[in-house]
């Protein structure tokens, strides 16, 4: 994927293997991993890896993936928005991920809008959805404000006994 996306205040680009110790706060981190059903990383090691198996891997078999999302003002990477193909709803999912630092400042929402602009110009999709923990208000905010709306509630392995809300929305 070799696709740079400027915002205002966000460069958002593909991840490579380097990024690994920078994103590790983002994959051990309690209240950042606490909806999404995650354990936490053991090391930077197993970060590099789930880089590789995740967005790396995903942006030869799909054509995109999760951007790393850097901070402009000081190059700092601090989190992941963008696409993900969910092979158990055949639909792309919007995501992302700050490091609390960044949280209440409408990042998630200016990432998302740029994500959601390249999905629909670069990749001609016609349709996003984004799966949210029921408990984790702050990220329903986030896709609300885009435009998003529960669709249904689902289940995945991931998150074993919980219903997510499904929110999508045309694009």
């Amino acid at each position: 994927m070799k696709a740079t996306i400027e915002t205002e205040r966000l460069l958002l680009r593909a991840f490579t293997a380097d990024d690994a110790e920078a994103y590790y706060p983002l994959c051990v981190i309690p209240e950042v991993i606490r909806y999404v059903g995650n354990k936490p990383m053991a090391s930077v090691e197993e970060v590099r890896a789930g880089l590789q198996e995740g967005p790396v891997t995903d942006y030869v078999k799909y054509g995109f993936g999760r951007f790393a999302v850097i901070w402009k003002e000081t190059g700092q990477l601090i989190g992941f928005s963008g696409l993900k193909y969910m092979p158990p709803f055949a639909e792309v999912e919007l995501g992302y991920r700050l490091l609390p630092e960044f949280w209440g400042k409408g990042l998630a929402s200016e990432a998302g809008k740029a994500s959601i602009d390249f999905a629909r110009e670069s990749l001609n999709l016609t349709r996003l959805i984004a799966l949210i923990h029921p408990d984790n208000e702050g990220s329903a905010n986030v896709v609300r404000k885009l435009g998003f709306a529960v669709e249904k509630q689902v289940r995945m392995e991931l998150i074993p006994g919980v219903d997510l809300n499904m929110f999508a929305r045309d694009i």
